[in-house]
């Protein structure tokens, strides 16, 4: 057993290697359940969410939710839960990732887009913390959200 990141859980708890052959990729799984203060899934993030909300992701939302590969990018038209996606992304960074919210950068085209998403994330952090108790010491307001202008 070693301290490291844990690639299927995300997290930073204790964890086991699981070399996954085919792939030459490394999976780890949590050995902590939640309750004794080890990982969230996103199955649980996400029930708790739907049960707050009554929403569920698509698809395509939740390939953006569980992107791993970098900085992302996300085009799409209006209406198509771009918002929502974005907010899953956060949430997906901040819980399961244990990302600092100072550390999560998110640009929109409009200052009324960004204030927004800024609400809503808010609102998911809220809502989400009547579940989980510890999502209540998240600080959203350490996250740099904003135009792209306003941020350069």
């Amino acid at each position: 057993m070693n301290r490291t990141r844990c690639h299927h859980y995300a997290c930073t708890r204790l964890t086991a290697a699981i070399d996954c052959g085919k792939r030459k990729q490394i999976f780890f799984k949590c050995l902590k359940p939640m309750e004794e203060g080890g990982c969230m899934t996103i199955d649980e993030l996400l029930d708790a969410l739907a049960s707050q909300t009554g929403r569920t992701p698509n698809p395509e939302q939740r390939t953006v939710m569980e992107h791993n590969d970098g900085p992302l990018w996300v085009i799409a038209g209006p209406g198509t839960g771009k918002t929502y996606a974005l907010i899953l992304r956060c949430l997906y960074l901040l819980c399961l990732c244990h990302v600092p919210p100072e550390a999560i950068v998110l640009t929109t085209f409009t200052r009324k887009a960004a204030e927004e998403l800024k609400q809503r994330l808010h609102e998911a952090i809220l809502r989400l913390s009547v579940v989980f108790l510890e999502m209540s010491a998240i600080d959203v307001s350490q996250m740099r959200v904003g135009t792209l202008h306003s941020l350069c």
